[in-house]
């Protein structure tokens, strides 16, 4: 049997919904090991909101009971637990939320009665209702908000900011965004009414307003979300150079993008946008989904050819491949940064799969059949971070992680069912 025929089949076999022997086995040492701890803490909000988003989309459209089991007792501690033990920051808080309104959100797509939804429910609407409305929200170089919809009005008001990136709508708004829809959507299944449907509905309208405002058709057909407004950002700050030299000078992009490494998060933003909403703003994210879709294809996913074995992605959304973050991000360290296609690894987190597209289904499918990665390909995926072997640890690329995202990010399904 030829190569090609077994390539074929492993897809084949992938777009079953039915999880494996294999990725049960991955699961184990992974994301099974992730849900026994309480993941919304200061240390692991943020990396667990991405890395247990797609076994969670798995579990609940593969109706297995023992994967949904172990997710709904993390979400009962959630619940037993005091939100002073959530984690404070606003960015990584949102993160891990965000993994629970989804599950509200399946639970109605897919009418199913949760054992703890009743719970979580109100638990999630305040929350969104206090950070909408009350709490703290601060932004750059201005005193602290009263609310995150103060912050946006502000934000939205800026006709010519001192700071281009003053006016950035941030993942953390979108984070909001989309939790607020799939809060809507779960309490409109339910027949729960209250004063907060207002609330809510209210943030779902901002993600619309900024979307008609900032967001553009590419010439390749594609969509584009606030080019130029992170041009002046420290992490573009060398966004015009194309490789990491020393002594490069600085030198920013006029046209630039959100990089593709932060903007993967938009494909689920958009399902949760869209299924939310109903008229002209449903038709408005459908739309921004699927220019995303042709973006993604093509213009910033690179398929791999004899030079490069593995899947990359151009740094930036609208296809510039820029170094990005030199020197400007502590993680990352003094005279380090993104240099082209160094971001590509967070396709591997599987969220581009949201889009919904077939192809890139075929993709991470691919993927999946292609572990363990190349040594080539592993450099490119950790950047900055990259270490020769032997290496003291394995990355989420070499410990069964990735292997499990993609795999199952080959079988979410293209429509709700």
């Amino acid at each position: 049997m030829t190569s090609a025929v077994l390539i074929g089949l492993a897809i084949l076999a992938a777009n079953s919904r039915e999880i494996s022997p294999h990725e049960r086995g991955l699961f184990e040492k992974t994301a099974g090991l992730y849900l026994q701890r309480d993941s919304w803490t200061e240390s692991l909000a943020y990396l667990h909101g991405h890395f247990l988003m797609v076994p969670l989309h798995a579990a609940m459209y593969s109706k297995d009971k023992d994967w949904r089991d172990r997710f709904e007792a993390q979400f009962t501690r959630l619940v037993a637990s005091n939100p002073d033990t959530w984690c404070k920051n606003p960015l990584s808080r949102a993160q891990y939320l965000y993994l629970a309104t989804r599950y509200l959100a399946l639970c109605a797509e897919l009418e199913y009665q949760s054992p703890i939804a009743d719970k979580l429910e109100p638990l999630l609407t305040r929350e969104l209702v206090s950070q909408w409305t009350s709490d703290e929200a601060i932004m750059w170089e201005h005193a602290p908000f009263v609310g995150v919809r103060a912050r946006l009005d502000y934000k939205m008001s800026l006709l010519s900011p001192k700071k281009s990136y003053f006016r950035a709508v941030t993942d953390e708004e979108f984070f909001l965004f989309a939790e607020a829809a799939d809060m809507l959507r779960f309490r409109q299944s339910k027949g729960i009414r209250g004063a907060e449907d207002a609330t809510l509905r209210e943030m779902v309208s901002y993600a619309a307003r900024t979307v008609r405002l900032d967001g553009q058709r590419s010439r390749e057909g594609g969509w584009l979300y606030q080019v130029g407004v992170w041009r002046d950002h420290p992490d573009n700050n060398f966004s015009a150079q194309t490789e990491i030299l020393p002594g490069m000078a600085k030198g920013s992009k006029d046209d630039v993008t959100m990089d593709s490494s932060h903007f993967h998060r938009f494909a689920l933003f958009f399902k949760s946008l869209a299924d939310a909403s109903v008229g002209s703003d449903k038709r408005l994210f459908e739309d921004a989904r699927t220019g995303l879709a042709t973006q993604l294809l093509q213009v910033v996913l690179v398929p791999p050819d004899d030079a490069f074995h593995g899947f990359r992605l151009t740094n930036y959304m609208n296809g510039w491949n820029g170094v990005y973050r030199f020197s400007s991000n502590a993680a990352v360290g003094e005279g380090k940064g993104y240099g082209p296609y160094q971001l590509s690894g967070t396709f591997l987190l599987g969220w581009w799969s949201f889009l919904g597209s077939p192809q890139v289904q075929s993709d991470y499918a691919k993927i999946a059949q292609s572990f363990p990665l190349d040594e080539t390909v592993l450099q490119t995926y950790l950047g900055p971070t990259y270490a020769p072997p032997p290496r003291k640890a394995k990355s989420w690329y070499e410990n069964g992680l990735a292997e499990l995202l993609t795999s199952l990010a080959s079988k979410v399904p293209a429509s709700k069912q």
